[in-house]
């Protein structure tokens, strides 16, 4: 009966192939020869016959009803190429291998795929078999396909016998030292009967084998594209790459194959087994924005990864990304090459963990990578005997059975792991398991997991840090293995972790868990929250020995049964101090406290069910921890209780950062001051009317989404010239990575600061920026505010704000000093009454106008408005508005634009607006009438408009323009105009078509209109204050020896000075130049030329032209202190340009004929410098501390600098009697150094002084001075006999002030 069927089967296949001929040509490749006949110039090109298949193997015509018998090659051969163009159809007969030992490619590119699949009828095909050519041959051995479906292949003998489950849709083989290539873009590859993609040694195991392959997928879907049905699944892996010689340990030596694998946008799931396998596979393996989904669905083969059967996991056992390096003969192996999973990758719903690296060295990292909801672990790791880095970053890892991360290690050797940044989320779903209880394990799995010898080195330690874990069983576990002879993890160090359990996730056991551990750790800045026991120590758990940190410091354990556990042994209790504890039902069992304990009854975090255990900024906990400086918050005031304290607080996640928080509709109290500390506004937070908020420098307030910090009372804050305070939004990765604000997501930003009524506000050195409103907004304020040094950047509307009261004989009076707005839609804009005093300062980079005034007035005095993308200064319907020295440039329509009814004396520098969009140097319209003094107006507009709109001052309507006495300047250098036939006008009034051009400069013509609107001042106004750009040799200055006016000079050198102070390097560097071309003599030349140099490489200046500029400076006979000044500077730049013979010629002269003795000694210590530099330029591994003889060497330096320390005053003129402003530490010589360095300070006047040496951990190892000293330079030499090596702190106290450098001793 059943070969009847059969008969009647292949009769109706016949019947549609002889119909389906009738209407399109199908090409039958009957054998390799058929297929041979189709070269045609080492091309065989696969075309579109007609609807339907076009080309199909393994047949001999439509009548043929048998596929070969046995596996059949079809030989694309070296040399040859396959071109399969765009919409071609292939069917496989069963038992055919298309073996590509040439090339196989896309022929044509067009909109349809190629589809290649099985026979109907027929069973599954082999494989496209790529057999590689040599690895220095990239022409043959290669498969490179674009828009590909590849489907019912993958053949092989049955799954018992082994060599089955190599068996896939592509096969990548070779002979030895071969590398078959594939690349594909685009395509899909799905049911095959076993894996998708292999890669394997030499599946006739042969002694000669590959040396590895390359693949590359771009945007392709290895699995079940149809969502589970499953005729259309993977029956194995997805991807499979090893020696399957290996999988039962029977030959004699462990082999690997070295593979470049690149995954990227790309899905490979739902597979039977694994998702990704790779066996001994080395080289480089790169996943990105690659799913690895929903693999192990099978459940037939219980020993495929695991050869005991333990029954620890269930038989179904799929992993996303497996590497598997297991071999009872063979373990330890180094199996070398690199992992990088990163860039939102993913690996979920698996049946085993979501990603599996057993023994493994390769050099590994997982990074933004999300794992959820799988059987077993989220990341299982084990290392073997010879380890890489293993890096776990910024990953989401949630829900999986398991751990959440798992690491072990069983060999001898460091392992360097670093756990960072990640969220970790009520994993240990499955614990309950009879195989967790009956391994006894249910105890111990956790969020993070390290068992067994997983230890790092005193310099460098396990790292777990800025994890955010809550829910699960335990939150981080320490377990030792359970072999006969146990080892346990080492050298680890848990900083700054969240780990918060509110009940959600089942059993809570400990936050922390630390079982038997013999040697080093530090847990430091946790906060633990809501666990049986929020910190768990073992029986041989010991105090740190000599030279070890603190072990358990400045941790918070909130609502915990107990929150420290001691169990160690009464000999062994560990340094545990500065911990707090809020509403735990015991605090502490067993432990013995070395240190300050803080207790409070709750009330100390924002919002424990939003997941936010931030300080409330009431909280006792603030500043309660270790007030040794090295564990100061990142904000420099004393480290705060939990992990948002000490000096690695700031997670650099988003909703993670170091601040307390300011609760929503806080009302201040009376008095109410915020001291140093980051503090985060939730929501609206108040300072009332009658009350007065006192906010000290380098505060740092964080304003979160909508948040305003409202004041209807008074604001006094009080920042300073490099501790500013501080508004921005909370911290995002487009910020914190590319430091650009203008790219803050708008989900993020703030509503500012809000006046409304307020009195006497005080607000000086405060930066804000990413409000989605105004920086700061004032409405109906009508009493004195003072904004000095206020900088209001990246804000959606205005820098700054202001509606005054429009009531009558209501002002609101707005004193402004050195600010800076930029980047705002507006600078600074002002409306309805306002009276503002503008004074220094500048506006620019705004989308719209850096000064927009609306019905106000007041006065403008030394501001800079630059570079706008619309007007730089708007004056609307306003009055009075007094502006000198005012410099508009660069904006992108009119530098100034006066409309309705405006008034005002302007006394203006005007240059280079319009240049983008066409428009004027000042625009006047409607009733404007405006009085222009002692103002330059030049090369504003558009060179060349077609529109002839551009002009220095064009007229509209009514607009006038007067004098006020003063000179007038206005021209062009471009303008070209003849009468009636220019683009661009000097004046230009639109409605009577009057204008006024000319060759260069105009002074006034009587035959234009209103001629005495401007008057002759001789030549155009120097610009020298305009410059925001210094092109540094072209910028030319006449010296003037002669000039003797030395208060010109002292004004230069304070201008300079200030400018330089205020960041504006650029515009000090041609006043300094100025000083030395005029006043070469005076002593401020000798300090102008090292302010030059320094201004000059501080905004990137080209060292060779600084130098061929000093080279041709002529300094005069008498200026003999400004000479030696500039020896040296040329002397240095030659060794910084790395030409160390001239360096070195150009000091050994001045050896050998000194001026002084000080000065032979400078030359002398300059000539080392210049010989180490050398030195570690021709050998970098070289330093100080390397070079022969480092112990006389560096004495001998000390001796110099002793020696030059007392000649100093004698032989340096201009160093006579200068005591400094404040006392500080001047250098410390050598540093880093080998057995003495000595510390040169000064003070200003007579001081008691205390100067010591102290370690990391605050305590005093030396103290080198007590007692009073004189004013003046002063030097004192550390001898560090008997000292470890290590990094050791030197502080000078004087007079409640003290000063600190680092000091590294290396023995």
């Amino acid at each position: 009966m059943k070969s009847i069927q059969i008969t009647v089967l292949n009769a109706l296949i016949v019947l549609l192939m002889l119909v389906s001929n009738a209407f399109c040509q199908i090409v039958y490749i009957d054998d390799d020869a058929d297929l041979q006949a189709l070269v045609d110039g080492n091309v065989i090109l696969f075309e579109e016959q007609a609807a339907g298949v076009d080309y199909i193997f393994g047949r001999e015509d439509a009548a043929d009803l048998n596929p070969p018998a046995l596996e059949t090659e079809y030989i694309v051969l070296a040399g040859d190429e396959l071109q399969i163009d765009s919409g071609v159809e292939i069917q496989f007969s069963e038992n055919v291998i298309l073996r590509i030992e040439g090339r196989m490619t896309n022929g044509d590119l067009g909109a349809n795929m190629i589809d290649i699949d099985r026979f109907p009828g027929d069973d599954a095909w082999v494989s496209i078999l790529i057999w590689g050519d040599d690895i220095d041959d990239n022409d043959n051995g290669i498969v490179d396909l674009v828009g590909c479906n590849i489907s019912g292949g993958g053949a092989g003998v049955a799954d018992d016998e082994g060599v089955a489950c190599w068996a896939g849709l592509i096969v990548m083989e070779g002979e030895d030292g071969d590398r078959p290539e594939l690349e594909l873009t685009d395509c899909i590859l799905n049911r095959s009967d076993h894996n998708g993609i292999v890669v394997v040694t030499d599946r006739w195991q042969v002694v000669d084998v590959i040396d590895g392959a390359n693949i590359t997928l771009n945007s392709c879907n290895i699995n079940d594209d149809d969502d589970g049905v499953p005729d259309l699944r993977i029956q194995c892996c997805g991807v499979r790459i090893g020696d399957h010689t290996r999988v039962n340990d029977d030959i004699a030596a462990p082999y690997s194959i070295e593979n470049d694998i690149e995954i990227t946008f790309s899905q490979i799931g739902h597979c039977g087994i694994h998702g990704f396998y790779a066996r001994y596979s080395e080289g480089d393996h790169d996943f990105s924005n690659s799913d690895f989904d929903l693999s192990g669905w099978r459940d037939d083969l219980d020993d495929f990864n695991d050869d005991d059967d333990d029954g620890f996991f269930p038989s179904e056992r799929g992993c996303g990304i497996y590497f598997d390096n297991s071999s009872d003969l063979y373990w330890g192996e180094n199996i070398e090459g690199t992992i990088d999973i990163f860039d939102d990758c993913q690996a979920n719903s698996n049946t085993w963990d979501g990603i599996r690296m057993n023994q493994m060295s390769a050099a590994t990292t997982i990074v933004e990578t999300t794992i959820d909801e799988n059987t077993g672990s989220g990341i299982w790791y084990d290392f073997s005997g010879a380890t890489e880095d293993l890096i776990i970053d910024e990953c989401v890892i949630t829900y999986n059975a398991w751990d959440g991360i798992f690491v072990s290690h069983g060999g001898l050797n460091d392992t360097p792991v670093r756990i960072t940044k990640n969220k970790i989320h009520n994993n240990q779903q499955n614990t309950g398991d009879q195989a967790a209880i009956e391994w006894g394990l249910e105890v111990d799995i956790a969020g993070i997991r390290l068992y067994g010898s997983v230890y790092g080195l005193f310099n460098d330690p396990i790292v777990i840090q800025h994890n955010f874990i809550d829910e699960g069983n335990n939150g981080i576990s320490l377990v030792r293995n359970g072999a006969e002879a146990p080892v346990e993890p080492d050298y680890v160090d848990m900083y700054n972790n969240i780990i918060l359990n509110t009940g959600a996730g089942g059993d809570q056991y400990a936050g922390i868990k630390v079982n038997d551990y013999f040697t080093e750790i530090n847990i430091i800045n946790n906060t633990v929250y809501g666990y049986d026991e929020g910190l768990q120590l073992g029986w041989e758990c010991p105090a740190q020995g000599a030279g070890v940190a603190e072990w358990i410091y400045n941790n918070l354990f909130a609502d915990c049964l107990i929150g420290i556990d001691d169990n160690t042994d009464d000999g062994l209790n560990p340094t545990i101090a500065f911990n707090g504890f809020s509403d735990n039902t015991d605090d502490t069992d067993g432990v013995l406290e070395d240190g300050s304990i803080v207790v409070t009854l709750g009330g100390d975090f924002t919002s424990i069910p939003n997941d936010d255990l931030h300080l409330l900024y009431t909280s006792p906990m603030i500043d309660e921890g270790d007030p040794a400086a090295v564990y100061d918050d990142p904000d420099g005031s004393d480290n705060d209780l939990g992990a948002y304290g000490g000096p690695d607080a700031d997670f650099g996640m988003l909703d993670f950062e170091d601040y307390v928080t300011i609760p929503a509709d806080e009302e201040f109290i009376i008095g109410e001051q915020l001291t140093l500390e980051t503090y985060g506004i939730f929501a609206d937070a108040n300072v009332l009317d009658g009350r007065t908020l006192i906010i000290d420098a380098e505060v740092v307030i964080i304003l979160m989404e909508d948040a305003y910090l409202n004041v209807f009372g008074t604001l006094d804050a009080r920042g300073a010239e490099g501790t500013e305070i501080i508004f921005r939004p909370v911290w995002v990765p487009e910020v914190a990575e590319e430091e650009d604000e203008s790219d803050l997501p708008e989900v993020y930003k703030h509503f500012g600061i809000y006046f409304e009524g307020s009195i006497d506000n005080q607000i000086q050195y405060i930066d804000i920026w990413g409000s989605d409103r105004n920086g700061i907004h004032m409405v109906d304020d009508n009493t004195f505010t003072d904004f000095d040094f206020v900088h209001a950047h990246f804000n959606d509307l205005s820098g700054v704000r202001i509606n005054g009261d429009a009531g009558e004989n209501d002002w609101t009076v707005i004193d402004i000093t050195d600010c800076e707005f930029n980047n705002n839609q507006h600078g600074l804009r002002g409306t309805e009454a306002l009276f503002a005093v503008v004074i220094d300062g500048s506006t620019h980079d705004n989308t719209q106008d850096g000064y927009h005034i609306f019905n106000g007035g007041g006065e403008v005095f030394e501001f800079e408005i630059f570079d706008n993308l619309d007007d730089g200064f708007w004056i609307d319907d306003s009055w009075d508005a007094e502006c000198e020295d005012v410099v508009i440039t660069g904006n992108h329509d009119d530098g100034m634009y006066i409309d309705d009814d405006a008034g005002c004396n302007l006394f203006f520098i005007i240059t280079d607006n319009g240049e983008e969009d066409g428009g004027n140097g000042v625009y006047i319209n409607g009733g404007a009438d405006p009085w222009f003094g002692g103002c330059s107006i030049h090369d504003n507009g558009m060179d060349e408009a077609e529109d002839a709109r551009s002009a220095e001052i064009r007229l509209i309507g009514n607009g006038q323009i007067g004098i006020n006495g003063a000179h007038n300047d206005i021209w062009d250098e471009d303008v070209n105009q003849a009468a009636g036939a220019g683009t661009e006008y000097l004046i230009y009034h639109f409605d009577e078509l009057d204008y006024i051009g000319g060759d260069d400069t105009w002074w006034g013509d009587e035959d234009g209109p209103e001629w005495w609107w401007f008057h002759p001042s001789g030549n155009p106004v120097n610009d020298l204050n305009l410059m925001t750009e210094t092109t540094f040799i072209d910028f030319e200055i006449e010296p003037n020896i002669d000039d003797a006016n030395e208060n010109r000079m002292e004004e230069l050198f304070i201008e300079a000075r200030e400018l330089t102070k205020s960041g504006h390097r650029d515009r000090a560097i041609p006043i300094y130049r100025q000083i030395l071309a005029n006043y070469p003599t005076n002593p401020r030349a000798t300090t102008a030329m090292r302010k030059l140099h320094g201004c000059w490489l501080r905004t990137g200046g080209s060292l060779s032209d600084i130098i061929e500029y000093f080279e041709d400076f002529e300094c005069p006979e008498q200026a003999e202190l400004l000479s030696n000044e500039l020896f040296y500077i040329l002397a240095k730049d030659y060794m910084l340009n790395n030409d160390y013979d001239l360096a070195e010629r150009t000091l050994r002269g001045r050896v050998a004929d000194p001026r002084n003795i000080a000065d032979s000694l400078r030359a002398l210590i300059d000539l080392e410098h210049v010989a180490i530099s050398r030195l570690e330029d021709e050998n970098p591994r070289i330093s100080i501390d390397g070079v022969a003889n480092q112990v006389q060497y560096h004495e001998g330096m000390i001796e110099l600098y002793t020696s030059l320390q007392e000649s100093l005053g004698t032989n340096y003129p201009e160093r006579e009697n200068r005591l400094p402003d404040d006392f500080l530490i001047v250098e410390a010589y050598p540093n880093p150094f080998n057995s003495s360095s000595l510390i040169t300070y000064n003070l200003k006047d007579v001081r008691q002084i205390k100067i010591a040496i102290y370690d990391l951990q605050g305590r005093e190892v030396t103290l080198l001075h007590d007692g009073q000293q004189s004013a003046g330079i002063h030097t004192v030499t550390w001898k560090a006999t008997g000292q470890s090596s290590g990094v050791y702190i030197c502080k000078l106290e004087a007079g409640g002030i003290s000063k600190s450098i680092k000091l590294t001793l290396i023995q």
